[in-house]
């Protein structure tokens, strides 16, 4: 269904090369994140092949307290479906189904957005109230399948990680009909 690969470690690039074949037919999708790079195109015995090559990139060094590995270090996602959005599927319905709005969520969406101007205050508002009132804890679960909680759940708990405080905050939107809130699903490497 899909892939990512990093194109570097905690030292210069020196000379990295990956190569994706696919059959005759079949268009993976790419996205560089960390790097401006195209690969060139060729055609092989197996089928079409795009080749991303980086060299002499400057060295990293990790400092204290950084951003993990794969929100810094360049690398490459794959995908194999049709569309971005059909390699989410699988992912995006676990995820997507928990997020109930409750009477509870609707009256902290409410509350939260008195006296809001416009969709675009409402949603700064709601985006503040579980960045700095909904406490984060981090629980390395790795690529495990972990499910958040429902948003109903992480009001009353005050407490959530990362996947937990999204959930909350498109259950708020979605009270308040705030059409333009939407999720990006980022699977962070495990080594």
């Amino acid at each position: 269904m899909g892939a990512e690969v990093s194109f570097g470690e905690w030292d210069p690039i020196l000379d990295r090369t990956i190569t994706v074949t696919a059959p005759a037919g079949t268009t993976p999708k790419f996205a560089v994140e960390g790097i401006d790079l195209k690969p060139t195109e060729s055609d092989g015995a197996n089928g079409h092949v795009w080749t991303f090559h980086v060299a002499k990139q400057a060295d990293r060094a990790r400092e204290s307290g950084s951003q993990v590995d794969d929100a810094v270090l360049p690398r490459l996602v794959i995908g194999f479906q049709p569309s971005w959005a059909k390699v989410l599927e699988p992912i995006a319905a676990r995820f997507l189904d928990k997020l109930a709005v409750t009477a509870d969520v609707k009256a902290v969406a409410d509350k939260l957005v008195t006296g809001a101007a416009n969709d675009a205050e409402k949603a700064q508002r709601l985006f503040a109230f579980v960045a700095h009132d909904i406490h984060t804890v981090d629980v390395p679960l790795g690529g495990a399948g972990y499910e958040p909680h429902p948003p109903a759940d992480v009001l009353a708990n005050k407490y959530a990680d990362a996947r937990d405080k999204v959930g909350l905050l498109l259950a708020l939107a979605s009270a308040e009909n705030i059409k333009a809130a939407r999720c990006s699903f980022v699977r962070a490497r495990c080594r």
